[in-house]
């Protein structure tokens, strides 16, 4: 070790405190920096673990394969695990088992349970198990209590309601098609059948057979397992059928080293005519075999920014120790100079201290940021996974070398960086000057001439009075004394070091509203993404049109069941209300436009004015008061309003895909719009609560022919027979209590008290609803004993125990409200699935916060470091300051007014820049969740001030104790030693 090494680290262990706030700041930046990636890895890996469980690990889907095809699969040397899903053929559904899949029901094979493992996900039952035989089904969960009673030649017939244990007879053909030409195409298992000329599908079935089966479960629909739009799919055990329509192959690679691979492999049959397999696009950009989906661009976004943040937070805290070093040890390598110590001796002292601090501090952030990342996963990273739906032991800490080897770089960047312009000063510090020890005070050679050029220009030099002093001073001198001119000359006079600490400060609050927006928008990504719940319990009540009675006897029963579940101990009511979907025309102005973002298709007229669909939602009296007092408005104008008055709940989520949301608000302003409750119908053909333009560009109500597939248009005119306006009085963007799931509505809603819907009835139907000729089908407000539709009323509760709960609402319901024709009652527990969201959401809080507050201790070590050594260099002239008889109260007055100059210097850009860092994480998180606002976190700027002000009167009161520890005399002869 050289003597400029020595003298490095004896100035080190001098400077104790110094050299530990340097030390911690480059530790702590580190473990941000690699606590930032390693997060990011560990979300990629378990975004792509989440992906494996509920899709599969498959990277290529073939479908609708022959024998041969199949066998060139398996034969590929590209190929290292296959999975077959045995495609038998489709049947016809009769009218009750359609709903909106199609009218057919295809039969394929599902795996075991051994041969799909990892490769491809299971479907999940809702009731019984899967298949294990050829003569065992399993249906999709929607058809379970329907009978099918269609047509025993043609269609799937069962022996009752579908229920496990049934029997379901099923004949089963191939999909074809007849071509113009005259010949015969055989269509893929879930392939869409040409239209006709009418717009009806040219398909037929051939090669017909009927088989039995038993029902053994129900099972929940997934991507996987569903036919699309020809139907809905039914799963059988292998062996069915001894020779499948085709087969869906499942396959998967490790060989695969780039996206020109996966697609070279997937088109294996495209010579041959066949189309080229289905690429899992999730899967492989997760494993970097494709573009990044919107979520992991966003998270890499906002990763990048935090990294930025942190690394100049990093260059200010560790620059501003070294420059401060540099200056407390003028004299010291003034005296080093003139003993003959070379500029690049000077220099290296410098640099070793740089080396020692990386060569203790890189190390020690490495393990503190991986320790910190395990205990932060420890602690909420299984409800972190809870939002991937995985219920095991949580989210692993993904530990990569790379992310290892560029956190500890990026921070020797950042240690050599802010050593360099600090080791060149002292390098230039000339020995006379150093001994004078005035260079902290002093204006150097461009400085000066700087000043002269703008006293030149502005025509004339100001001269400082011998007494009295300048015009500015004497204000000065009126309003804040002696102390407050002195400050000014000093902040005048050492203005490098007042830029200092103005850039520490501002840096430091920057940090913190990074930090606030961080949280700010990492909550309210959770809050757009996850699921909400009407409750812990919500209870359907449907009263079909068999029920006797009518609206109002359907109302009071309601009530009556609200009442009554809600008497139950440890049950909360939140209140019930029922919903229907009306088509709506708003004048110009009051609806965005929404079609292009949703990708529907609403008419729009030349001036403006729309015909959407939209939910109208009724909420019972009580609920509805609550909400009206809730958003402040005026209680008398919303509950039984003169004329109905409605509030229109202005926001919409609409899900592209799985992990890119767009967030809009339907409603413009406020106004008035028109309801159709009422539309006419004709044999043979019903209105789709569709409107579209027509020829001469009017709205046209779309009918449909009740056998499907065929459609015409009517002119809204004639079509609607009965319209209601509504007065639209009020936005909001806060759903009511019971109706959370609004946050994650698609449609535009408008919400209403329950006794509007019978001012609605009424004036659809003046005479009171008879229908004994009714000349409608499918109107909505057509209830009542032989009415055309079902009245469905949702009723919430919260719940202390939810299970016990459900129970005993189960045993009232059995004893009080069944028994009655055409009542159902269905009770659903979601206390476990709207736990596992509201832990998901305090975890990402928690998350944010933890990272918010070690940047925080990186800001606070900033500014203690740079306020702290800057009152300790100044102990020479403070002591001056006393000997001339400056007062205790006036020196304090001084410290004041230069630190409150520089807190609303460094206050102002810090304000800019973390504005900016705000805006930069704003349109990270809009990469995947657009259409969202931008978030200014008014809490985190005053607690940034807050923080920043403390530190500051922390540090300049730690700085004046060791400023005062030595005697005047001591001070003013040996400055800071």
């Amino acid at each position: 070790m050289g003597v400029m090494d020595s003298y490095a680290l004896r100035s080190m262990r001098r400077a104790r405190a110094r050299t530990i706030v340097c030390a911690a700041g480059i530790a702590l930046s580190c473990a941000l920096i690699i606590a930032i990636l390693t997060t990011a890895l560990s979300l990629d890996q378990a975004l792509c673990q989440a992906a494996e469980r509920t899709q599969g690990s498959w990277q290529v889907e073939f479908r609708d394969l022959d024998a041969k095809q199949v066998e060139r699969v398996r034969s590929d040397p590209r190929t290292e695990r296959v999975v077959l899903v045995r495609e038998y053929g489709t049947a016809v559904l009769p009218q009750a088992g359609r709903y909106e899949r199609g009218a057919h029901l295809g039969l394929a094979s599902v795996p075991g349970a051994q041969e799909a493992a990892g490769l491809i996900a299971l479907p999940e039952m809702d009731q019984g198990r899967l298949p294990e035989g050829p003569g065992e089904i399993a249906l999709p969960a929607e058809l379970a209590g329907e009978r099918l009673s269609g047509d025993a030649q043609s269609e799937v017939t069962s022996d009752g309601r579908l229920a496990l244990g049934g029997a379901l007879s099923v004949p089963l053909g191939r999909r074809v098609t007849d071509e113009a030409a005259g010949g015969v195409r055989a269509l893929g298992f879930s392939e869409q059948a040409p239209e006709g000329e009418d717009g009806a599908p040219v398909e037929r079935l051939a090669d017909v057979k009927r088989l039995d089966f038993t029902i053994v479960g129900f099972y929940r629909t997934s991507p996987n397992w569903m036919l699309g739009d020809a139907g809905s799919l039914a799963l059988t055990g292998c062996g069915a059928i001894d020779e499948p329509v085709g087969t869906c192959v499942y396959a998967t690679s490790t060989g695969f080293s780039s996206r020109a691979a996966v697609e070279s492999y997937a088109g294996m049959f495209a010579r041959h005519g066949a189309g080229a397999g289905v690429m899992h696009e999730e899967l492989l950009s997760l494993r970097g075999l494709g573009a990044p989906g919107p979520l992991m661009t966003s998270i890499a976004a906002i990763a990048a920014v935090l990294a930025v943040v942190v690394v100049v937070a990093s260059v200010s805290l560790v620059r501003t120790g070294f420059s401060v070093s540099v200056s407390e040890r003028t004299r010291e390598l003034g005296l080093l100079c003139s003993l003959g110590a070379t500029p690049r001796q000077i220099r290296r002292v410098v640099r070793v201290e740089a080396a020692l601090l990386a060569a203790a501090a890189v190390p020690a952030g490495v393990l503190v940021g991986l320790g910190a990342t395990w205990a932060l996963f420890r602690t909420v990273g299984a409800d972190l996974a809870s939002m991937l739906d995985d219920q095991g032991a949580g989210l692993a800490v993904a530990v990569s070398p790379w992310a290892i080897g560029i956190a500890a770089l990026i921070s020797l960047v950042v240690i050599a960086a802010s050593a360099l312009r600090p080791a060149r000063s002292a390098a230039r510090i000339s020995a006379m000057e150093a001994l004078r020890s005035t260079r902290d005070v002093r204006l150097s050679g461009a400085e000066r001439r700087r000043a002269a050029r703008r006293a030149t220009r502005r025509g004339r030099r100001r001269t400082v009075a011998s007494r009295s002093g300048s015009v500015a001073d004497r204000m000065r001198l009126r309003l804040v004394g002696v102390a407050g001119v002195i400050a000014h000359r000093n902040l005048t006079r050492s203005g490098r070091a007042a830029r200092i600490v103005a850039v520490s400060l501002a840096v430091s609050v920057a940090l913190l509203i990074s930090c606030g927006s961080l949280a700010t928008y990492a909550g309210l990504g959770a809050s757009i993404t996850a699921e909400t719940f009407d409750g812990d319990l919500v209870v359907s009540l449907t009263q079909t049109k068999e029920q006797p009675g009518d609206l109002d006897s359907r109302l009071a029963c309601a009530e009556r069941l609200n009442r009554a579940l809600g008497a139950i101990d440890g049950v909360t009511p939140i209140g019930y209300g029922t919903q229907l979907s009306l088509v709506c025309r708003t004048p110009p102005g009051i609806l965005r436009h929404i079609e292009r973002q949703q990708g529907e298709e609403i008419f729009e007229a030349a001036d403006g004015s729309a015909c959407p669909a939209v939910d109208v939602m009724f909420l019972d009296d009580a609920s509805w008061a609550d909400y009206v007092r809730e958003l402040g408005l005026p209680e008398a104008d919303f509950v039984y309003p003169s004329h109905l008055r409605a509030i229109a709940f202005n926001l919409i989520l609409a899900a592209r895909d799985a992990e890119n949301y767009t967030r809009l608000k339907p409603f413009e302003r406020t106004g008035t719009v028109t309801l159709f409750t009422r539309f006419c119908h004709d044999d043979g053909w019903g209105f789709t609560r569709a409107v579209r333009a027509g020829a001469d560009g009017e709205p046209c109500a779309v009918y449909e022919s009740d056998s499907g597939g065929e459609q015409r248009l009517v002119p809204l005119g004639r079509a609607a027979c009965a319209t209601v306006d509504v007065e639209i009085a009020a936005l909001a963007q806060t759903p009511p209590a019971s109706r959370s799931s609004l946050l994650r509505s698609t449609t535009p809603t408008l919400l209403l008290p329950l006794g509007s819907l019978r001012v609605m009835a009424a004036a659809s139907y003046p005479g009171g609803g008879d229908v004994a000729d009714a000349t409608y089908l499918g109107d909505p407000l057509l209830i009542g004993s032989g009415g055309a539709s079902d009245f469905e009323t949702q009723l919430s509760f919260l719940a202390r125990d939810s299970g016990a709960a459900a129970s005993a609402m189960r045993r009232i319901v059995s004893e009080s409200f069944t028994g009655v024709p055409g009542r159902v009652v269905s009770i659903y527990d979601n206390a476990d699935d709207a736990h596992r969201e509201r832990i998901a959401s305090t975890a990402i809080r928690v998350f944010a916060s933890a990272f918010c507050a070690a940047v925080g201790l990186v800001a606070v070590a900033n500014v203690f470091n740079t306020m702290s050594t800057s009152i300790a260099m100044r102990r020479r002239e403070f002591a001056v300051l006393r000997s001339v008889g400056m007062s205790g109260r006036q020196f304090r007055r001084m410290i004041a007014l230069e630190c409150a100059s520089c807190a609303v210097r460094g206050l102002a850009g810090g304000l800019a820049v973390g504005c900016a860092a705000n805006y930069a994480l704003y349109r990270a998180l809009s990469l995947s969740v657009s259409g969202i606002e931008l978030q200014l976190p008014a809490g985190w700027l005053a607690a940034a001030a807050a923080t920043v002000v403390g530190a500051l009167a922390i540090s300049v009161a730690y700085g004046l104790g060791r400023s005062r520890a030595a005697s005047v005399i001591d001070a003013v002869r040996g400055g800071v030693g």
